[in-house]
């Protein structure tokens, strides 16, 4: 990851990457439900996202971790 991205709080970035993989599937599959609960944490929290909705149909897919595991 670029320096810009992360500034001067590289070690805080590396320990909050690691502290998600915690939550991730080892399948690399979104579970049910979890493009919406992104989502809606998106809404509530996110500068840019807040107060705006999407079409989950249209912007996420399993499509990709399906053809890996095949």
């Amino acid at each position: 990851m670029p320096q810009a991205y992360y500034g001067k709080r590289q070690a805080l970035y590396v320990r909050g990457s690691s502290d998600q993989l915690s939550h991730l599937r080892t399948d690399c599959k979104m579970p049910a439900g979890g493009p919406e609960t992104v989502m809606s944490i998106d809404q509530k929290y996110g500068r840019v996202f807040k107060g705006k909705t999407a079409n989950l149909s249209e912007t996420y897919t399993n499509e990709f971790a399906d053809k890996g595991v095949a």
